[in-house]
């Protein structure tokens, strides 16, 4: 029986193949090397409801061309791959940046950075990144829908908590001839009817708006510039109301508004009320007419900014008005 005789050079050759394809797999599920890309996973931007921006970079292309480069993620798997959700941005070495979308409020994500060459894909390390709950309580158990617009997070209805977050309450003045003297925090009810908060939330004079207290832990009462942002994101003062007033109108389904609510569209979920407003005088004025929003700035040692919205334009007014009214109050994510 004729002995077949291995050849070393081949046996040793067999083992290098062998060695090199199991070096190629391992290096393409982590993180890049040889002759894949290097990638790294540089940091995120604060996340929103329902997106996050992500940073990376390709410090090496490994030799070949990066054909597509971009952050993969997932709420299970602690370190995602392509095969996973995906966004994509760019081509080649360098940094690059992508916004993920459609997230799921209050849930946890893992994301990182790939690249790919003609060789195989690189990730960079994994981030855990939560996005922000879509439900908002305060501190009285009250619960608020959470909405985006833009690069902020607002609350999707009127404040309605009777205490300050710090757990005490805020002063209630039901007398007109006392409200007029105020100079400290008070909210009030309209028409002082406790029922009227389930719809359009209280009235707070802004010495309560300007506490620090007034809004949940995290959140806070809006800067005049905050509010710039907001209405210049949505177009401008003078088209900005219509997209934030709710839509119908009063006697007709669910509408609130006096007619004829001109413009009135909510495309952005902001949901503007017409709560009317109390008075410095302690009257209360304006009832599905008007929504009356404070920042927390003052235009001089009597009066500060607020946000008007009107049932007969589509107009998001900039005004400023005694310290002493009661209007409704918008809070904004830190």
């Amino acid at each position: 029986m004729k002995k077949i005789h291995a050849i070393p050079g081949l046996v040793v050759l067999i083992a290098c193949l062998c060695l090199f394809q199991a070096c190629k797999k391992k290096n393409d599920e982590t993180s890049g090397s040889g002759n894949i890309p290097v990638v790294q996973t540089s940091g995120f931007n604060n996340p929103l409801l329902n997106t996050i921006d992500f940073n990376g970079v390709v410090t090496d292309d490994g030799g070949s061309f990066v054909t597509v480069r971009g952050f993969c993620y997932s709420s299970t798997a602690q370190n995602p791959t392509i095969q996973d959700s995906r966004v994509e941005n760019g081509v080649g070495a360098g940094t690059f940046t992508a916004t993920l979308t459609g997230m799921k409020g209050q849930t946890m994500y893992h994301v990182r950075a790939f690249a790919t060459n003609s060789n195989g894909t690189g990730y960079g390390s994994s981030f855990a990144v939560q996005t922000i709950d879509s439900i908002l309580l305060d501190v009285t158990g009250r619960s608020y829908p959470v909405i985006q617009i833009g690069s902020q997070v607002w609350m999707g209805s009127n404040l309605k908590t009777w205490k300050f977050n710090d757990g005490t309450l805020i002063p209630s003045w039901s007398n007109p001839n006392i409200w007029d003297t105020l100079v400290i925090p008070a909210m009030i009810w309209y028409d002082n009817n406790a029922w009227m908060d389930t719809t359009f939330g209280c009235l707070y004079n802004w010495y309560a708006a300007n506490t620090g207290k007034l809004a949940p832990a995290g959140w806070h009462v809006p800067t005049d510039f905050e509010w710039m942002t907001l209405v210049n994101y949505l177009g401008g003062s003078d088209v900005a109301g219509g997209l934030m007033k709710s839509t119908g109108i009063l006697g007709t389904g669910n509408g609130l508004w006096t007619a004829p609510n001109l413009g009135a569209t909510n495309s952005c979920g902001f949901a503007g009320l017409p709560a009317g407003d109390r008075g410095h005088d302690g009257n209360y004025y304006d009832l599905n007419g008007f929504g009356s929003f404070w920042t927390s700035t003052e235009n001089d040692a009597n009066t500060a900014w607020y946000r008007l919205l009107s049932y007969n334009n589509t107009a998001a007014r900039r005004i400023n008005e005694s310290k002493k009214f009661g209007f409704s109050v918008r809070c904004i994510k830190d």
